[in-house]
């Protein structure tokens, strides 16, 4: 009897999604990325710039810091849509499809139906 009851006491135990965490955008052409920190947000996923890394890999300041560059996406079995993704160079936003397959996510954007890749993201954390 004390071990059901141990066992309703602990509910349930809930893992985060799989694409929560930091991730390490495409290198630019010097050889540096931004870090994305993905995290639930609002109706979905969000992503957010936490910080820019050098060639080395080394941490340097941002302009980006802090900008949400992915909105609302939502997801299941590895494909993440219905949200936006904003492509900070040129400042226009996209329907979002998101591909994640174990540490790498395809981050890619659609318009009008016709769906690109803009680089694959590694997991950092």
């Amino acid at each position: 009897m004390r071990l059901l009851a141990l066992i309703l006491m602990t509910g349930p135990a809930f893992a985060a999604d799989p694409i929560e965490g930091v991730w390490r955008t495409q290198a630019n052409d010097a050889g540096g990325a931004a870090l994305v920190e993905m995290a639930p947000c609002r109706a979905g996923f969000c992503g957010t710039v936490i910080g820019d890394v050098d060639a080395a890999g080394q941490r340097v300041p941002s302009g980006m810091q802090g900008s949400t560059i992915i909105r609302e996406v939502t997801g299941r079995d590895g494909l993440y849509t219905g949200g936006r993704v904003l492509n900070p160079e040129t400042g226009r936003s996209y329907a979002a499809r998101l591909v994640l397959d174990g540490d790498t996510l395809d981050v890619g954007g659609c318009l009008v139906g016709i769906c690109r890749s803009g680089g694959i993201w590694r997991r950092v954390d």
